[in-house]
């Protein structure tokens, strides 16, 4: 008895405070999703909440029994009645409109109890007499039976049409019929109830009738895949009933609810005549509607139905009336606490626009009475539905209180205790299918300087309506998540689960902190890794929208963050950015480069640290310095471990592959000569256009990146690489891509041009590069423009394909000729003239400019100091055999580099032995396979015949022989054009009257791993 008590009083806390939580456990119980509805059913169709919510209902009624029964007249029960019928019926709204309408009819009962007396007398004279009632109820009763077997007997024979017609016609005049006769209503309001009706039906039966509500139809037709013929008849009698039910109780609801105004306007008797007509009218239609819907009918369950629902109604509709009455004589402080109540109970109606309604209706009905003093009911209504008083004064104090004793501040020992639950009831368990929560303990003499007791005794856990944010509630959440996440997690989800504008700026101030917070909690390296991870516990739940792009497909995540702004959208993600850069770092192949690494990460925090340092809040500022120290600590002392197991490695200065950029400039060698040749090229007047090529692996993107510091001062440089596909996209990518080069590099030569915004290249993409390019040249003064484009052929790629138009080309041969500053470089693989006609047409003024070999002195500066903390050594004439190996190939003396350097650190050598050598090439054949294999596949020839031909020219020379004679003249062609490309491409070159391999190392490769 004591846990169902419990659980009675459950059912009430959660109706007034946690209303969500109540709708969920009543969707899981009743199966469905239909909203009022779910609760009706539960509410009469639940036995296990049937019976709870029975007691409640006799806990609520004592009161105004004994009140009756002290001092009330016999008629008075008849108000008890209607008090319980309402109770019943005003279901439909919240629950907790509908228990609170017992206080209402006591407070209205014990002020001034007659109106609701005149109220049921003028009811009894204006209602049918009851047994015209009843035989309107038998007519449309029996009309509906007789359509719904004959309906559905057409229906079950496939003759849809002609089972639509007789349901549809059948029930629209079962409805007018039945409605005349038991309320004499008039035959224009019959006629537009039988349309109504007719419409709906055909609405309804647009599909198979089983399906007409979905599951529950199920329920009510004879179906031996669900159910039996038991429970086929309990389905149809428990449909038919509680259709009837629900629907007279749906209209008269909304009927009084629409009519409350003109009942206080014109009286009391007019207002239960119009409740009573339309709620009838309303309520059979309805009823029928579901009695058809639902399936056969049977005319015992439809009568008690109707009986039923008129009881609700009529008794609804009374008692509404008699205490709208009432209400309006009661004195100002008695109708203020009508009013804050009625309020209260509607706050978790989040309609947008109730408060003020019911202020409204409230100041309409105190006017007369008390004039423009009833303003002061219309702030009780508002102080009930924001539930400022006294809900939100209490909370506010305890949480401002908590915050002030140093709850927000406790240490994170002490914070780890602070797992006392909040003070609510506890949850209902079985029959009703809802888990116990655990007891809850007393207050213990510390709970206010515990943030997780404290946090538990507020929103979201004491109270889902919360309207106004709660002072400092966001320090409570943050330092009981810093104390237990799990906790912190869950009440986030909670609160994040709410839709009340009180909440948000909780989550608005928490979430950086939490974020914060959970940064600073890495314990090691890993932890810190896992920062950048979708794999993280928390972070991705806390800020999915920065892990959302890393997830693994399909992967689900709660969304129980805001839209990511502010101080975490500036600093997370550079965050994240320095922990991928520490995997990346720890997979390094040498030592040294992992504490290099090491060092730039400590240099990224520290330029981190000082952006965090231009945040407005201290607050902020002080958590995520703790995250920077935190991190910082962890990678010093990594960086000082891993020093001390590279103490005698050589670092690994090479770089293999990639082009070498300017952070790299003591790799970058020679060069000089052809940097002196562009500049010639530059002071000359003609102004030509200089296109940088030779083969692939060769150093031109290295070259193109590398000028700006082999160029004077007085020159502006700016460069771009068509590799970026949004660059050659289109006519707007690629002048919106011309832009931002222009922006970017223009910000190392001083010049404050204003970014590009690609919606201004949207619609005339040549016109807006011309007024950038004019901003440009307004603030060169006297200096030159230098604008290259790397991988130039690509551009000549997206012509062929469309991406790109031809007035591409017709702007750039504009600008050279028109803007007397600007000059322009193309790198690629191909001059102009082997790209086509197109090319050779519009850039008629072209200066070539082969990039081939380095020389033998830079190539030799190269291999000894390509880093000034390089450390290797090599024996007597290992440089000049890489030399002669490699031909001073750039490329290829990169690769012998990092091979050599490998094996030294593998052997603990500080000096290369010329012994090694060939096994220093092996590694560099092996580390450059994919160069080797472009090179089979890709310079042999441009078909399979020429490529057959020119590996066989390679082959042939690799071992030392003559190119093979060709047996037709159709073979002879295919070899001249394979050797033709490969001289071209500087795979083969003439010597002593025949042909040889250029670089060694290729023919080694040929010799060795070449495979067709």
């Amino acid at each position: 008895m004591r846990q169902f008590l419990r659980e009675t009083w459950q059912i009430w806390y959660w109706a007034y405070f946690q209303p969500s939580r109540l709708q969920a456990w009543v969707d899981r119980v009743g199966k469905q999703s239909d909203g009022w509805l779910s609760r009706l059913d539960s509410v009469f169709g639940k036995p296990a909440f049937a019976t709870r919510f029975a007691l409640l209902v006799l806990l609520l009624l004592i009161p105004l029994i004994a009140m009756v029964a002290w001092q009330g007249q016999p008629l008075d029960w008849l108000i008890v009645l209607t008090a319980l019928l309402c109770l019943y019926g005003l279901s439909i709204f919240p629950l907790a409109v509908s228990l609170t309408t017992p206080w209402l009819f006591l407070l209205v009962y014990s002020i001034n109890p007659a109106p609701l007396r005149q109220a049921i007398v003028v009811a009894g004279e204006i209602l049918p007499p009851w047994p015209q009632l009843a035989l309107g109820i038998g007519i449309y009763t029996l009309g509906l039976v007789v359509t719904s077997l004959l309906g559905y007997w057409f229906w079950q024979r496939k003759r849809l049409w002609l089972g639509r017609l007789i349901l549809g016609m059948g029930l629209a005049c079962s409805i007018a019929l039945g409605a005349w006769l038991a309320t004499n209503i008039r035959w224009v309001v019959l006629g537009l109830l039988a349309l109504f009706a007719n419409i709906f039906s055909f609405w309804l039966y647009r599909d198979d009738p089983k399906h007409a509500f979905g599951v529950v139809s199920a329920v009510a037709y004879r179906d031996e895949s669900h159910q039996d013929d038991s429970k086929h008849a309990f389905g149809v009698v428990s449909a038919v009933a509680f259709g009837m039910v629900f629907g007279v109780a749906g209209g008269m609801a909304f009927s009084v609810t629409v009519g409350v105004a003109f009942s206080v306007a014109v009286g009391v008797a007019f207002g239960v005549a119009v409740g009573v007509a339309v709620i009838v009218a309303f309520g059979v239609a309805f009823g029928v509607a579901f009695i058809v819907a639902f399936g056969v009918s049977l005319s015992v369950a439809v009568g008690m139905a109707g009986g039923v629902s008129l009881g609700v109604a009529v008794g609804v509709a009374v008692g509404v009336a008699g205490s709208v009455a009432a209400l309006a004589t009661l004195p100002l402080p008695w109708l203020a606490l009508a009013a804050w109540l009625l309020g209260t109970a509607l706050a978790a109606w989040r309609w947008r626009w109730v408060g003020v309604g019911l202020g409204a209706v409230f100041f309409a009905l105190g006017f007369d009475t008390h004039g423009l003093a009833a303003a002061w009911v219309v702030l009780a209504v508002l102080l009930g539905y924001y539930r400022l008083l006294p809900f939100y004064f209490g909370q506010a104090l305890l949480s401002g209180a908590a915050a002030s004793t140093g709850s927000a501040t406790a240490p994170l020992a002490e914070l780890a205790e602070a797992t006392a639950p909040l003070a609510e009831p506890v949850e209902i368990t079985a029959p009703l299918a809802e888990p116990v929560e655990a007891k809850r303990r007393s207050l213990l003499p510390h709970w206010l300087t515990t943030p997780a007791a404290t946090l538990r005794r507020l929103p979201p856990y004491s109270s889902e309506l919360l309207w106004l944010p709660l002072p400092r509630h966001a320090r409570l959440l943050d330092a009981a998540f810093a104390a237990d996440p799990a906790l912190g997690m869950e009440a986030l989800e909670r609160i994040r689960a709410s839709s009340y504008p009180g909440f948000r700026r909780t989550i608005e101030r928490a979430l950086p902190a939490m974020v914060a917070t959970e940064c600073a909690r890495v314990a090691d390296l890993a932890a810190l890794k896992l920062c950048a991870s979708p794999t993280h516990p928390r972070l991705p739940i806390l800020v999915p929208s920065l892990y959302r792009e890393q997830a693994a497909e399909g992967e689900a995540r709660r969304n129980l963050a805001l839209d990511v702004a502010g101080e975490i959208a500036l600093i997370l993600p550079e965050l994240q950015a320095i922990a991928r850069a520490l995997d990346a770092a720890q997979q390094q192949s040498s030592l040294m480069l992992q504490v290099r690494s090491l060092e730039k990460l400590l240099l990224r925090l520290d330029l981190l640290k000082s952006e965090i340092n231009t945040l407005e809040e201290p607050t902020s500022r002080s958590r995520w310095h703790a995250v920077i120290e935190r991190w910082r600590s962890l990678l010093a002392a990594e960086q000082q471990a891993v020093e001390a197991r590279a103490q005698g490695e050589i670092v690994a200065a090479f770089q293999v592959g990639n082009p070498v950029g300017p952070e790299r400039a003591a790799l970058f060698k020679g060069r000089e000569q052809e940097s002196n040749e562009i500049m010639r090229l530059l002071l000359d007047r003609g102004r030509p256009t200089v296109v940088v090529h030779g083969p692939r692996r060769f150093g031109k993107s290295s070259f193109l990146r590398q000028l700006p510091r082999l160029l004077p001062i007085d020159v502006v440089y700016a460069f771009e690489s068509a590799q970026n596909s949004a660059f050659r996209e289109s006519d707007r990518g690629f002048c919106f891509g011309l832009a931002r080069a222009l922006y970017r590099d223009s910000q190392a030569a001083g010049l404050a041009l204003a970014a590009p915004e690609r919606r201004d290249f949207r619609e005339e993409p040549f016109g807006a590069l011309d007024d950038y390019l004019d901003q440009l040249e307004q603030q060169l003064g006297e200096r030159s423009l230098l604008l290259a484009l790397d991988e130039f052929e690509l551009i000549g790629q997206a012509l062929e394909t469309g991406s790109l138009s031809l007035r591409v080309l017709d702007h750039l041969r504009y600008m050279i000729q028109h803007r007397s500053r600007l000059a322009l470089i193309f790198g690629g693989l191909n001059t102009l003239a082997e790209l086509g006609p197109n090319w050779t047409n519009y850039f008629i003024n072209v200066q070539p400019l082969e990039m081939l070999y380095l020389t033998p002195q830079a190539a030799r500066d190269l291999l000894e100091n390509p880093d000034p903390q390089f450390n290797l050594r090599y024996e007597a004439s290992v440089v000049e055999e890489i030399l002669c190996l490699t031909r001073c190939q750039p490329y290829l003396l990169q690769a012998m580099g990092a091979a050599m350097v490998n094996l030294a650190n593998r052997a603990k050598w500080q000096t290369f032995p010329l012994a090694q050598l060939s096994a220093a090439s092996d590694e560099a054949l092996q580390a450059g396979a994919i160069y080797f294999q472009e090179l089979w596949n890709n310079y042999t020839g441009t078909n399979a015949d020429e490529v057959r031909a020119g590996r066989a020219i390679l082959r042939a020379l690799a071992a030392g022989q003559p190119p093979p004679e060709p047996a037709d003249a159709s073979e002879h062609n295919h070899q001249q054009q394979a050797l033709a490309r490969l001289l071209r491409y500087h795979l083969v070159e003439r010597s002593n009257g025949g042909y040889q391999i250029e670089i060694p190392l290729v023919a080694q490769w040929v010799r060795e791993r070449a495979v067709d």
